[in-house]
């Protein structure tokens, strides 16, 4: 017996629209074939980047926004979180591509 689907493929989702739907995360993941490992982290000791510009960043973004909605949360807090990764790392922030 084949397991009922949980996507519609005729319907369009949003990151927020799939924070929506009552199913677990693993069960989601598993339409695109993915499998999710919860595995313990291991970081370096001493951070290879200096943290606090960041830290003044969101804190100044804190005082400005309140991240009450999607789209402040991923403007204040995300994005200067993704953007000091990817000056650490050398390598530009790209929008994925659709399949």
């Amino acid at each position: 017996m084949s397991k009922a689907r949980i996507l519609d493929p005729s319907e369009s989702y949003t990151f927020s629209k799939y924070a929506e739907l009552a199913y677990d995360s693993a069960d989601i993941l598993a339409e695109f074939g993915v499998i999710l490992n919860n595995t313990s982290l291991q970081l370096p000791q001493q951070l290879p980047i200096d943290p606090e510009p960041l830290r003044i960043e969101l804190q100044e973004n804190l005082t400005l926004v309140d991240p009450v909605s999607e789209i402040a949360r991923r403007e204040t807090l995300i994005f200067p979180i993704l953007k000091t990764i990817c000056k650490f790392i050398q390598v530009p922030l790209k929008k994925a591509s659709a399949k």
